[in-house]
This record gives structure tokens, sequence and C-alpha cells, in this order.
């Protein structure tokens, strides 16, 4: 699957995703209207460049979205050899500190730390667990009782959103939590 973006001189932006033949189409009746602007998205390793009367686009298919990541998260989650572990000793508990945590500790733990999660990465894992715990609660639990388990990947400012990494501390902390 490839992916191309066509940007309009009026500001409209056209996203096209199909096979490098589908796209060499729709590409095709697009320069063939006049149309010079053509901006390309560059997210992966491997590129493949279609050449059609005498310009070049860029195509190139795409690396898996922090969308995706999540979903790989709570997959992982749901997946663990310890589910019943969490279950019992985090999920079914009333501690937001273990609930805000574990998604950190399974990034960490199972997805070697791929990206840093937001308070609201954290809600829609939650989410997608079952888990109801209204976002400013996450963010305040992740800015007070549970700041000693979690590293902010930047300055926290008010009103921006900031990423966060576990701990060895968190990650000790969820371990003894889970008894091991």
């Amino acid at each position: 699957m490839v992916k191309s973006t066509i940007k309009l001189p009026d500001g409209t932006t056209i996203t096209i995703e199909g096979s490098p033949e589908e796209l060499k189409k729709v590409l095709s009746v697009y320069q063939s209207q006049n149309t010079s602007n053509i901006n390309k998205e560059e997210k992966s390793i491997s590129e493949k460049k279609i050449n059609k009367s005498s310009k070049q686009v860029k195509v190139t298919e795409d690396k898996p979205n922090k969308k995706d990541r999540i979903v790989e998260l709570v997959n992982a989650i749901k997946n663990a050899d310890d589910m019943d572990e969490i279950e019992k000793k985090i999920l079914d508990k009333a501690s937001q500190v273990d609930r805000v945590i574990l998604p950190l500790f399974i990034m960490g733990r199972d997805l070697d730390n791929q990206i840093s999660l937001t308070s609201n990465d954290i809600y829609k894992v939650l989410k997608e667990l079952g888990i109801s715990m209204a976002l400013p609660n996450i963010s305040k639990t992740l800015r007070g009782t549970a700041l000693k388990y979690v590293i902010a990947d930047k300055v926290t400012k008010k009103g921006e959103s900031t990423p966060y990494k576990i701990s060895r501390k968190g990650e000790q902390y969820i371990k003894n939590t889970l008894g091991k």
C-alpha cells in the first residue's frame, strides 16, 4: 500500500492510498489537467518513484503512525502473558496511579518504548480496556501522584500535551504491584 498527497493551489489537500498502479492512474489524470503543485508525503524508508510525462512524483509506503501504535499497545496489554494478574491487581482495583502508569509500563516492557504517551493516549488505551477514567483525572494523576513513576519527554506547559515514558522506579512499582 502506497500513499501520496496532492496539495491544490487553493490549499486543499488530497490524500490517495492504493497500489502503485492505481496511484499512477490517478496521478496521470491529475497531471494531464495541467496542475503542477504536487506535494508528497515522505514517511517511510522504502520509496518508489513513478515517472509520468517528464514529471517525477515520489510515492512512499506509510510506516505505522501513532494511532496504529496505540492499537498495538492495547493489543499488547490484552495479549500479555500476565493479563490475569493485570486485571486482578490493577484494572479491577480503584487505584488511578496503577491504571495510569500501566500503559506506560507495557509500552516500555513489551514495545521497547516506541512512542511516548500523552494523557490523551492513556485515556484512549484505558477506554479500549473498558476502564472509565476522565481525561482531566489522568492528567492530574500524571502531574501529581504518578509523577515519581514517569518521565516527561519535554517541559510541561499548561494547555499543551506532555508525552511521558515510565521511569525505572515506575517499572519496579508495577512489578511489585503485580507480585513479580
